[in-house]
């Protein structure tokens, strides 16, 4: 909660956005300055911080509304194991990411996806399936607390 409260998690989130937009040596220093208080910190800090770079690659206008405060806060799971089915307008996405750091503090879920049509992989000329991020309100998410491990538990 501190770490949203002071900024931490739109260092590279553009201006535009309503972000810090530091260079990224300095996000760097920021994240091994928390890291030398608590790794696990650290760790969830430079997983946050990713959502400044995600927004680059959005629509400007979906950027704004998903990125545009000092609250927001992105994680999840790149790997491809969850499906997004084509639907009218847009997909409904299906899935279970096996982990995703700072998923407890996120405003925003990421999961990689493989896309459908008609209940069938898309593929793409070279004959692989499609894939692609997809990102979700965390409300419309469930955690399931499976994450029993000895480290990142600072």
């Amino acid at each position: 909660r501190a770490m949203k409260e002071v900024g931490v998690f739109c260092l590279a989130t553009p201006r535009a956005y309503g972000g810090l937009e530091l260079d990224p040596l300095t996000q760097v220093r920021v994240v091994e300055e928390l890291s030398s208080i608590d790794g696990s910190v650290g760790w969830c800090a430079m997983i946050g911080i990713a959502g400044g770079y995600a927004s680059a690659f959005l629509d400007p206008a979906v950027a704004r509304r998903l990125f545009g405060n000092i609250e927001a806060v992105l994680a999840g799971q790149v790997v491809p194991v969850g499906r997004a089915e084509l639907i009218d307008g847009g997909y409904r996405v299906s899935g279970r990411w096996r982990f995703g750091s700072g998923c407890r503090h996120a405003t925003i879920m990421m999961g990689g996806c493989t896309i459908f049509a008609r209940g069938e992989p898309r593929l793409l000329a070279d004959g692989q399936p499609e894939t692609r991020l997809m990102l979700l309100p965390a409300s419309a998410c469930t955690i399931i607390d499976t994450w029993q491990t000895a480290g990142l538990r600072g």
